[in-house]
């Protein structure tokens, strides 16, 4: 990757990631955020809740972070990647990718890049992922709003698979 999404000086030198416990559901974004960056907030109002889990300022720059964490499949409620703001393609998608020791791997990607490589890949449009299948999930989700379609992503071979893609914050 030629950009850093997020400048170093913004990450944490924590040696201790490996040692996080993140196994679990949810409700961990804030302290895996806060053990990652500098100046780390939560995202205000309900609306930005959906699309991010916290925020980086610094100064007058804002850095709107998601975080998936998992093994290997991760799962994406793929209808509210329709018709993005500008402020929401660009935020930036963190995988922390653990296994039995820990963290191994911490990388970072716009959403904007992340949906466009994998909608534009046949062989990942049998999970889900083309624009058609998000379109038609954003629709199904205005009549039904508690309804999520997921499209699942092996994200410990993706990353792997386009380590030039993505900004590496962490390699075990």
């Amino acid at each position: 990757m030629k950009n850093k999404l997020i400048p170093k000086r913004l990450l944490k030198q924590n040696d201790d990631l490996r040692k996080l416990d993140i196994k679990g559901y949810g409700g961990q974004d804030n302290k895996i955020a806060e053990a990652i960056f500098k100046n780390s907030q939560k995202p205000i109002g309900k609306s930005d809740k959906r699309f991010y889990d916290c925020l980086i300022k610094n100064g007058n720059d804002e850095y709107l972070i998601e975080i998936k964490k998992q093994r290997n499949d991760q799962w994406f409620d793929i209808g509210k990647y329709y018709k993005l703001s500008k402020r929401n393609a660009n935020i930036i998608v963190v995988f922390i990718i653990y296994d039995k020791e820990g963290i191994s791997i911490i990388a970072g990607i716009l959403l904007k890049e992340l949906l466009k490589k994998l909608c534009a890949n046949n062989k990942f449009k049998e999970y889900g992922w083309s624009k058609a299948s998000i379109k038609s999930a954003f629709y199904l989700k205005q009549e039904h709003p508690k309804l999520q379609l997921k499209a699942m992503l092996k994200v410990r071979d993706f990353v792997r698979n386009n380590k030039n893609d993505f900004q590496i914050i962490y390699n075990r």
